[in-house]
């Protein structure tokens, strides 16, 4: 089983920026297009980190979901649970965006839809995919 070890600042940003990359590498997105996704992912996960309620690896799942939809490339939550148990060796995976205790999805609170549209200017598709949730 795959595990996440403590150390400096940028030995865990490293650890959860080959996460993503090995999430994708096992995903339905195209290997040409995923470099992209990789990148805009970790930036997003950089800025949300430690800051949204999320564990890291389940933010680093939430973060791949959000910038490959807004990006115009689907993956169903279904084959991210799947890439994720190949890469954590574990058949449970993690599932993209499962609310919070309350009920609500921090991809929707007004400070980070700006800060994801700030990656990704593509409103109507963060709109859309937003909406897709009743919190």
């Amino acid at each position: 089983m795959r595990t996440f070890s403590a150390g400096t600042k940028e030995m865990i940003e490293e650890q959860y920026h080959q996460f993503i990359k090995d999430v994708l590498s096992h995903s339905e997105i195209e290997e040409e297009i995923a470099e992209e996704i990789v990148n805009l992912s970790f930036m997003l996960w950089k800025k949300a980190v430690y800051r949204v309620g999320r564990v890291p690896s389940r933010l680093a799942v939430d973060c791949i979901y959000v910038i490959s939809l807004l990006s115009g490339y689907r993956i169903s939550k279904k084959n991210m649970v799947y890439a994720t148990s190949r890469v954590l060796e574990d058949t449970r995976g993690i599932t993209p965006m499962v609310p919070s205790d309350d009920g609500s999805r921090w991809v929707k609170d007004e400070k980070w839809r700006n800060i994801i549209l700030d990656l990704i200017p593509n409103e109507s598709a963060f709109d859309e995919m937003a909406g897709a949730w009743k919190t």
